[in-house]
């Protein structure tokens, strides 16, 4: 892939007017959308890898300064799996593991919110 590559899917979370909010709508979407917020520039330091995974895998960022940050998982649904962080770090790489080796395969997104920013990742789990 073309580290250039800009690619136009789900930022459009970043104007989710209730950050708290568990479940994502088709609304939300379209009314995001239509607001033009449609692409961005996928950021190095954000990723997950394995990727698949039908194990322990790497969920890791890095920020450059201190930061509040929380990291999500989310289902094809857009309901909140799970809250896999929650808490200020400092600038640098940070990684967490996660182990899907229980979980229903399927694609799934990790969500970093990090500081006002938005950031989404999707995670394949296989079996």
């Amino acid at each position: 892939v073309d580290d250039d590559v800009v690619f136009t899917y789900y930022t459009v979370w970043a104007e989710d007017e209730n950050p708290d909010n568990d479940t994502l709508t088709s609304d939300a979407v379209h009314a995001n959308l239509g607001a033009g917020i449609v692409e961005y520039k996928v950021e190095e330091g954000y990723g997950i890898t394995p990727n698949p995974s039908n194990g322990n895998t790497e969920i890791y960022y890095s920020v450059d300064h201190s930061s509040n940050v929380v990291i999500r998982l989310y289902d094809l649904t857009g309901s909140e799996v799970a809250r896999l962080f929650s808490g200020k770090v400092s600038s640098g790489r940070h990684s967490i593991t996660l182990d899907v080796s229980d979980m229903n395969p399927g694609i799934y997104f990790v969500r970093y919110d990090i500081g006002n920013l938005y950031y989404l990742k999707k995670l394949i789990i296989t079996r």
